[in-house]
């Protein structure tokens, strides 16, 4: 099997779960990960043979797609931003909405040392961007998952961005400092909704980052708004990934506290 064979066999195999793009994607991935070859490595030498160990790999990675097993997952990684971070069910897989999040604070920002804080940091992915960006910057990620810190923790070293990692609860953390910045993507989808998500984010990513009542869907939200009315400094700024269909009461929640308030 050669570079370019396996693209045409991985599209016989995945047709039936994935688009075209899609498995052009995963054909890349695949041997990024397997081969530790770059893209360009992938287009220059199409009839560069894999080697049994190579093939073996990729017919195991194949195996667990089919098994509905995310990308990310079953690769242990994913691209955010430019860099390539640990990944697994701790938590959540990175999307691109939060690159959009990422993009909006790195253009609003003027100073060249900001104090951070991330909610709900997952993967640590948001400060560690961040913090590659601007070295000065002070970098906070809370998350109440042991779990998630250990991967975010990981990730952190692995990337060499020193982030302080706080292990607490959002609805009881109580700091001793305040933030130009505080950002969040939070649980936000509301539990009749996330019986209707893609089986695999069902199944392999963790619920407890996805899913809020119900009857209180923006639960979360008002948490985040309260530590941040006592924890921003004066000209601070609170940044906050949201439902698509919240947008109108979550403008309502946070208008009457802030006098510049952007819906995107």
């Amino acid at each position: 099997m050669t570079f370019a064979s396996l693209g045409n066999q991985l599209k016989n195999t995945l047709n039936q779960r994935f688009s075209p793009r899609e498995i052009h994607s995963i054909h890349y991935r695949f041997l990024e990960s397997v081969c530790n070859v770059s893209i360009a490595e992938i287009i220059a030498n199409p009839k560069r043979p894999l080697s049994a160990s190579e093939a073996a790999q990729i017919i195991a990675l194949e195996t667990k797609l089919l098994e509905g097993v995310p990308l990310q997952y079953a690769l242990g990684n994913a691209l955010f931003y430019g860099l390539k971070l640990k990944c697994s069910p701790a938590a959540l897989i990175p999307r691109p909405e939060t690159e959009e999040l990422v993009a909006w604070v790195l253009s609003n920002s003027v100073l060249s040392e900001e104090t951070v804080m991330d909610i709900g940091t997952g993967t640590g992915i948001i400060p560690i961007s961040l913090k590659k960006l601007h070295p000065n910057w002070s970098l906070f990620g809370l998350d109440i998952s042991k779990n998630a810190l250990r991967l975010a923790s990981n990730n952190a070293q692995k990337l060499n961005a020193a982030i302080q990692f706080v292990n607490e609860n959002i609805f009881a953390y109580e700091s001793t400092k305040n933030f130009d910045i505080i950002i969040s993507n939070p649980p936000y989808i509301p539990r009749e909704e996330c019986l209707n998500l893609d089986e695999s984010v069902r199944t392999f990513e963790p619920i407890l980052a996805l899913e809020v009542p119900d009857e209180d869907p923006l639960l979360f939200y008002k948490a985040i708004l309260t530590f941040s009315l006592k924890h921003l400094t004066k000209n601070g700024c609170l940044y906050l990934e949201i439902h698509q269909n919240f947008g109108e009461e979550m403008l309502k929640l946070v208008s009457p506290h802030f006098a510049n308030c952007t819906l995107k």
